[in-house]
């Protein structure tokens, strides 16, 4: 272990890195946050030994760090963290991230989901924390080599003049760790057949890292006032919802110091799925959960269930989307910065967000909007958003194939009104625009849940819960022969499926391993295709920047489902607009030959679309 603390040191050691085509890569630091945190050390393992820079006496902005990162095999685990760290610090990122080996992104990729479990309702942070714990290195390095890290140093106090020799050790331990597993990782992806899946989330990983630094700007006041309304909509909604349960006598409290011995009208905690239960039980529906599902199908028939929906969505705005969430506002830049989980659905290879969820923002119908708006660009400049048309359905085409939808694509025909017209049987120009839109997203809604699998029942649950159409399970079954008579090569695919346990692909080669269910037979090459499509756009961006002129001043922002945004000066709108979509086509045409690419963008001053 070499100790680096002064200029001299540091230009020597990384003349005799350099000498390594394999570096393992670490950092310490005093936080999380690279805007309000320090980097503290940097880990450089070789066959040679381990160098650790002391940054608060040599800086890192040395051009030395950007060159290994251009030359050698860099490993590290989570490296979207570290590389964080030291472009916060002014190192140039590589200019692609074909050089890159993330070990945790690799025990993702090898294990595609294969311990998936139940976390309950909490999902957001419940799942974000096993999913750490489950590919943290300690578990990394413990199911993989078999050997036990010692990580009580990892919670000690970095941000201390001098740090103690047991600090230096786990800090070595970790960097030298990573060499020994990134020849057994690199093993098992090639036994796997998944180097090319690996190299594309490496590639990806560039664009995220700027995605995390740059952050999403957004209208602080905007959010108060909407946090107010909230607050307000949430007792009106509240009190509607108690007025139509009336008065329910609840069973006698178990519990307390004057808790009721007998039972009693008193106040519903609408919280709580036990009270919620017997109130329903009351008006005679016998419940076996209370969840969003089963209250919204209940919703038609029943105007207390239908209230319950509302105050629950009332209540996640007022709270989770309340003043509260100004917190994830960040105090040096006043912009928001979530983690995006690159593997954040393992099955699929799909990414996610984090801290916060900015895939969940609120956006249904009766908000106009207006939580998205308030995402908001700083003067002088404009957000530029692009999104995959129908994604799904041109995979599915080209993966099943199906004649039919091929066909109809290259016809530049929309697929969901094609479905409906064959539902009517008469086309939808001939409708009225409110009687149009209800009939497209008929054809959506059976699109979507027939391209799938979904039987009748299930198709009936799905159009109501997710959808707010009502049918009945004939209709379904109706809807159902229709699609396929509309796209028979669907049915072709969906009958060659075999019996599980099988191994499932996506065109780039990802895996997921001892799938069961026929439903995620046909989901998981879709949507896992659409991840690699969209993850390869990231690639490209990264790698085709500098086809931009430095002016415009583009940095991507955020990537949530199957769109891209990024923010530019407003004088280059146009130009990046037609370089972005330039990127996304490109990276479609990787992997779809016989589908043509469909991406819609826009520039705007807020991501909701608006000026």
């Amino acid at each position: 272990m070499y100790l680096v603390q002064d200029q001299a040191s540091y230009h020597a050691a990384m003349k005799e890195i350099r000498q390594y085509s394999l570096v393992g890569f670490d950092t310490e630091t005093t936080g999380l946050d690279p805007h309000t945190h320090s980097l503290r050390l940097l880990q450089f393992a070789t066959e040679g030994g381990v160098y650790i820079v002391d940054t608060w006496r040599v800086p890192v902005w040395q051009p030395e760090l950007s060159d290994l990162l251009n030359t050698a095999t860099v490993v590290g685990h989570n490296l979207v963290f570290d590389l964080g760290f030291i472009a916060r610090n002014g190192v140039r990122l590589p200019r692609s991230g074909k050089n890159l080996f993330d070990t945790m992104v690799a025990r993702q990729i090898l294990r595609a989901g294969l311990d998936i479990v139940d976390l309950g309702d909490n999902l957001d942070d419940a799942e974000t924390g096993y999913k750490h714990r489950r590919n943290s290195l300690a578990a990394t390095v413990k199911d993989h080599l078999g050997i036990t890290l010692d990580k009580s140093q990892q919670v000690s106090n970095w941000a201390r003049e001098t740090l103690d020799p047991e600090q230096l050790e786990y800090a070595a331990k970790d960097a030298f760790i990573l060499l020994d597993l990134h020849t057994e990782l690199s093993r098992l992806l090639r036994e796997g057949r998944l180097m090319r899946v690996m190299l594309l989330e490496m590639r990806s990983m560039p664009t995220l890292v700027k995605m995390r630094l740059a952050g999403m700007p957004v209208d602080v006041e905007e959010w108060k006032r909407l946090a107010n309304d909230a607050t307000r909509k949430l007792e009106v909604v509240k009190a509607d919802l108690d007025a139509k349960a009336g008065a329910v006598v609840m069973p006698a409290k178990k519990s307390g110091r004057k808790a009721e011995r007998v039972p009693g009208v008193r106040s519903i905690n609408w919280a709580s799925p036990a009270q919620v239960k017997h109130v329903f039980a009351t008006r005679g529906y016998m419940l076996d959960t209370t969840n969003a599902a089963t209250l919204k199908m209940l919703a038609a028939e029943d105007d207390v269930a239908a209230a319950l929906v509302d105050y629950r969505y009332a209540l996640k705005r007022a709270t989770t989307y309340g003043h509260a969430w100004l917190e994830n506002v960040n105090p040096i830049t006043g912009r928001v910065h979530p983690t995006l989980n690159q593997v954040g659905a393992e099955q699929t290879g799909r990414m996610s967000s984090s801290k916060p969820n900015m895939q969940q923002i609120p956006n249904k119908p009766e908000d106009h909007g207006a939580y998205k708006s308030a995402f908001k660009a700083p003067p002088g400049r404009v957000l530029v958003k692009a999104d995959y048309s129908q994604i799904e359905l041109r995979v599915a085409a080209e993966l099943a194939p199906c004649p039919a939808m091929l066909a109809a694509f290259d016809a530049g025909k929309d697929l969901h009104t094609l479905t409906a017209e064959t539902v009517l049987g008469v086309p939808l120009d001939t409708l009225s625009p409110e009687e149009r839109k209800a009939a497209r997203q008929r054809g959506k809604v059976t699109n979507f849940g027939r391209l799938f699998g979904m039987g009748a029942k299930r198709f009936v649950d799905y159009a109501w819960a997710g959808f707010g159409m009502k049918i009945t399970l004939e209709e379904a079954q109706r809807l159902g022969d229709a699609f396929f008579a509309t796209f028979p090569g669907i049915r072709v695919w969906h009958r060659r499926q075999g019996e599980g346990p099988i191994e499932i692909r996506t065109l780039s080669g990802r895996r997921r391993q001892s799938v069961l269910k026929f439903t995620e037979m046909l989901n998981a090459p879709v949507q896992g295709t659409a991840a690699d499509i969209l993850k390869t756009a990231l690639a490209i961006m990264h790698e085709r920047e500098d086809r931009l002129p430095v002016y415009a001043g583009m940095v991507p922002i955020i990537c949530v489902h199957d769109e891209i945004v990024v923010e530019c000066n407003r004088s280059y709108a146009e130009d990046v607009k037609a370089w972005l979509v330039e990127c996304m086509v490109d990276a479609h045409k990787v992997w779809l030959n016989r589908v043509p690419p469909g991406v819609d963008a826009q520039i705007c001053g807020n991501w909701y679309g608006g000026d």
